[in-house]
């Protein structure tokens, strides 16, 4: 038998429905997106099954740096003109994306200077924010590693010019490298610990 309840729907429950809602249509979390400088391009995902109205607006734009616009689609197309001269010519957007709810932004030729939080909002045609995601990109440059061992050779000849001791070079050479690896394996140390909640000696939980 189908028991039907003829009580009033729970208000705590109305507000956790809201709430389920809102976490679904703004993508409930920050994404994380980490690339080396020098690559083609980077993708900033964001994606929702939510039908959007054909008329509704995408907007693109850096959050931490005075809401610099860096894409604008529009009255169903782009809108290069409302960029930012930093990305104009750089970014792109799928096709159909109200129809396919893939709205990812396309970033070509990504440096550092592109690190930062990006934010996807959408708005309706009488301005009302449907959604709102964001994603978090991070630009790394490889080539730092390679300009501190240059420091470091280079270094370590003008040690030995100015003390006339030619063969101590390679040994120069081994010591820098060596405390220069000791570094770079404590910071990648510091890293995963900073990623797993972990602290170096001390705390809840230590690793030794």
């Amino acid at each position: 038998f189908l028991c039907l309840s003829t009580e009033p729907f729970p208000s705590w429950a109305k507000v956790l429905l809201v709430l389920l809602v809102l976490l679904v249509v703004s993508g409930g979390y920050k994404v994380e997106v980490e690339v080396d400088s020098g690559v083609e391009s980077v993708q900033l995902v964001c994606t929702t099954t939510v039908p959007l109205p054909e008329d509704a607006q995408v907007e693109w734009k850096r959050t931490y740096s005075y809401n610099t616009k860096v894409h604008l689609y529009q009255n169903g197309s782009d809108q290069p003109e409302e960029q930012d001269p930093f990305y104009r010519g750089r970014t792109k957007m799928n096709e159909d994306l109200l129809k396919t709810g893939d709205l990812s932004l396309t970033l070509k030729y990504p440096t550092e200077r592109d690190t930062n939080t990006y934010t996807c909002t959408v708005y309706s045609r009488e301005g009302n924010t449907l959604m709102r995601k964001e994603v978090e990109l991070k630009v790394k440059d490889p080539s730092h590693i390679t300009q501190i061992l240059t420091i470091h050779v280079v270094e370590s000849f003008r040690c030995s010019e100015q003390t006339h001791e030619i063969f101590m070079v390679p040994v120069l050479m081994c010591v820098r490298l060596w405390r220069l690896s000791v570094s770079v394996l404590l910071l990648f140390i510091q890293h995963v610990c900073s990623s797993h909640n972990l602290r170096l000696g001390g705390g809840d939980r230590e690793v030794m």
